[in-house]
């Protein structure tokens, strides 16, 4: 799952994608915008990233 695409991106250049959790992280600064189709799911998935970033970055309470 980490690794499988399975996300549906935009690309800057405007190219599309389909990049796994790994693939987002390693991605972002060339992601223009996900193609979740429903804004709940895109809500779950932001916050799984947002705390994904936050532990790669070393934060903790």
């Amino acid at each position: 799952m980490a690794i499988d695409p399975w996300v549906d991106v935009t690309m800057t250049d405007g190219s599309p994608g389909r990049l796994g959790l790994a693939g987002l992280l390693a991605e972002a600064h060339r992601i223009e915008a996900l193609a979740v189709g429903m804004p709940p799911a895109e809500c779950g998935l932001l916050r799984i990233l947002y705390a994904l970033g936050l532990r790669a970055a070393g934060w903790r309470r």
